[in-house]
């Protein structure tokens, strides 16, 4: 479902994840996201700021490996409104909640908004899970 809003400088649209130009498809970011002070935990949303996650599904051809790690860059993970599950709290955040520092090797290493542990996948899955 997507909403649609037609303005005077043209039409802006929702969908779960994003405002974006009608258009073009382009999509808005409205600035900073507004963060509970408490998380609520949630299968589906950011226990932050409420933002539904996309869940990440594999490709049909990635099924047939026994083993199998998937990394998104953290555009690649916006872009497709993709979160990061904390292994050590189990909170569902979106990536613009999630805390990023720099690493040890210049880049941007995330950490869990609640727990502060290191989130070292963005998404790492097994075909049978």
């Amino acid at each position: 479902m997507y909403v649609v809003v037609e303005t005077p400088q043209g039409n802006v649209g929702r969908d779960l994840i994003y405002l974006f130009e009608e258009g073009d498809g382009q999509l808005i970011e409205f600035g900073a996201r507004t963060q509970s002070e408490d998380p609520v935990p949630s299968a589906t949303h950011c226990a932050w700021c409420g933002f539904y996650v996309v869940p990440f599904v594999l490709p049909p051809e990635a099924r047939l490996a026994s083993t199998l790690s998937v990394y998104l860059t953290i555009d690649e993970a916006r872009e497709n409104g993709h979160g990061l599950r904390c292994h050590h709290c189990s909170l569902l955040q979106c990536t613009f909640c999630a805390d990023f520092v720099e690493s040890g090797d210049g880049g941007p290493t995330p950490h869990c908004h609640a727990c502060g542990q290191e989130l070292k996948d963005l998404v790492k899955v097994s075909p049978s899970a």
